[in-house]
């Protein structure tokens, strides 16, 4: 579904994540980032635990969606779980090599 590409992106963006790229499962609406104008590459779920090994490479990411400060942050942070119940989806764009993430359950 298109609307689940988030941001401005050509229309041949949107078709090979759509047609051509293996989807990503979730209980929620999931989303494909975007940044550079193209598609993001999808890198996987993420817990607490494969947060902590990227050494806060993506809390930047995923603390701006949840829109979290603080310990609040840190708590919700801390249920995130890779295989089951809220997870992080970790996204890095091809271009410049941003990370990206957003919180969602599998």
């Amino acid at each position: 579904d298109s609307d689940s590409i988030e941001g401005s992106v050509p229309a041949t963006v949107v078709d090979t994540v759509v047609e051509r790229t293996p989807g990503i499962v979730g209980w929620q609406q999931v989303r494909w980032l975007t940044c550079c104008g193209d598609a993001m590459a999808y890198l996987g779920r993420a817990g607490e635990a494969e947060l902590d090994a990227a050494n806060g490479e993506f809390d930047g990411a995923d603390r701006a969606d949840a829109g979290l400060e603080g310990d609040t942050w840190l708590q919700f942070r801390a249920a995130l779980r890779h295989e089951h119940g809220p997870t992080a989806y970790l996204f890095r764009c091809p271009s410049c090599s941003a990370p990206g993430a957003y919180q969602g359950h599998t």
